[in-house]
């Protein structure tokens, strides 16, 4: 059986800041919710039931587009397939700033959420297809990235919200992480984006 050759030197480092930034992106859109909901409700006068479909929607469009992520990867290539999902997720948080009413705030949330699955779906396994059996340390890495976005958002969301324009300031913000990842990731070299050598 074929054993990938892990990236080495500055392609390794590469591909890593890759994986950093791109898990950054996968829980703001979430995590920012919470701390800014009394805000939300306040203004918006929503509903404890819309208010918690704020949360819901991106998990239930993260379930439900699991299923179809490494198809559409099949179709369409890994790289413009999380390029699409980096771009859905930065749309998604940037259309916050402009929110009106809880039904842009639920769009976005399940544009949000389908973006995370196509990611989700694909990178931990292009990792393994491009690590093989040393691929613990990326995954660490990703796994990481992950909880460091998921505690970012929470904790400075309500900070930002009261420096900035409020609400929306606190939840369209994470629009830049997207904004530093998708470039980075699209500058990777081919070869690093398929899911095998053939």
């Amino acid at each position: 059986m074929h054993q990938p050759h892990p990236p080495a030197g500055r392609t390794r480092l590469w591909l890593s800041a890759c994986v950093i930034l791109i898990g950054l992106n996968l829980r703001p859109s979430m995590a920012a919710v919470g701390p800014l909901l009394a805000e939300l409700r306040g203004e918006l006068g929503i509903s404890f039931a819309s208010a918690a479909l704020l949360t819901l929607l991106p998990v239930m469009s993260i379930g439900l587009a699991m299923f179809v992520g490494l198809d559409i990867a099949r179709r369409f290539g890994v790289r413009r397939s999380i390029g699409l999902a980096l771009l859905l997720l930065g749309s998604a948080s940037l259309a916050r700033l402009f929110s009106v009413g809880v039904l842009d705030l639920l769009l976005s949330a399940c544009a949000a959420g389908l973006g995370i699955a196509q990611i989700q779906a694909l990178l931990p396994a292009l990792l393994k297809a491009r690590y093989g059996q040393q691929v613990a340390l990326p995954m660490g890495l990703y796994v990481t990235a992950i909880m460091a976005g998921a505690a970012l958002a929470a904790g400075l969301a309500p900070s930002v919200a009261e420096f900035g324009s409020g609400w929306r300031t606190g939840l369209g913000i994470w629009a830049w992480l997207a904004a530093l990842a998708l470039p980075l990731w699209l500058s990777l070299p081919p070869g690093l984006t398929r899911l095998s050598d053939a």
